[in-house]
């Protein structure tokens, strides 16, 4: 591999399966404001946006006043912050690809639209937070995804060209924002979102398990050559 490269990963449906914890602090917010629950499932549709639009829209969905949303959100982030991994689950060979990945000196960095705080608690509670040279998460200074700004803070942070980075995610916002910042992107197919979704999207890769991310990733990775078109 080359030591010049680096791999920006998603968080959320990418590393860690983060749905069951996500869920249930929306549905705390929504029980702490008088609002109904809303089934998991809803929930985790409206992931990856950000917090402000996943309550906006669980809110909407079940029938509350949007005017309540604000105070939601601050609600949900509240009770989230208090169990951030209570049903969290790192994503089989994760751990493995990441450890490898730090071992041949490919820089990693994990670029997520959920509080930067949130994103650094579930990289700490598995181990991981030594393994990642950045964390950028929505409270970054700039724009979210599917904006490629992130990444290109991320690579700048580096001190690596953009061109150089390949970009996880489990969302098309991910691959888009990937595809802009002209990277290389891999659709992670076992995350939240329907992989025909995803590979609609165009990725230069897709991983339908998680124990084939090192796989993937290591071609993808080892096949990057210094002048690669369109860095920026």
């Amino acid at each position: 591999m080359h030591s010049d490269r680096f791999v920006i990963f998603d968080l959320d449906g990418t590393l860690a399966d983060t749905r069951g914890d996500i869920a249930q602090a929306v549905n705390a917010g929504l029980a702490a404001h008088g609002l109904p629950a809303a089934p998991e499932g809803t929930i985790v549709s409206f992931v990856g946006d950000g917090v402000g639009r996943l309550v906006d829209r669980t809110v909407n969905a079940v029938g509350g006043d949007v005017a309540l949303a604000p105070q939601v959100a601050k609600s949900t982030v509240a009770y989230y912050r208090l169990h951030p991994v209570d049903r969290t689950r790192p994503y089989p060979g994760v751990d493995n690809a990441l450890a490898a990945l730090r071992d041949a000196k490919v820089d990693l960095a994990v670029a997520s639209n959920k509080p930067t705080d949130l994103c650094e608690m579930i990289l700490a509670h598995y181990g991981w937070a030594g393994r990642f040279s950045e964390v950028l998460g929505a409270d970054w200074g700039g724009p979210r995804k599917p904006d490629p700004a992130v990444l290109i803070e991320v690579a700048r942070r580096l001190d690596r060209k953009a061109a150089a980075g390949v970009m996880v995610g489990d969302t098309v916002m991910d691959l888009q924002a990937g595809r802009a910042a002209s990277m290389r992107t891999v659709a992670a197919l076992y995350g939240f979102r329907p992989a025909q979704e995803l590979k609609a999207a165009g990725p230069d890769a897709s991983v339908l398990e998680s124990t084939d991310l090192l796989a993937e990733l290591t071609t993808l990775v080892s096949s990057q050559t210094d002048d690669d078109p369109g860095e920026i």
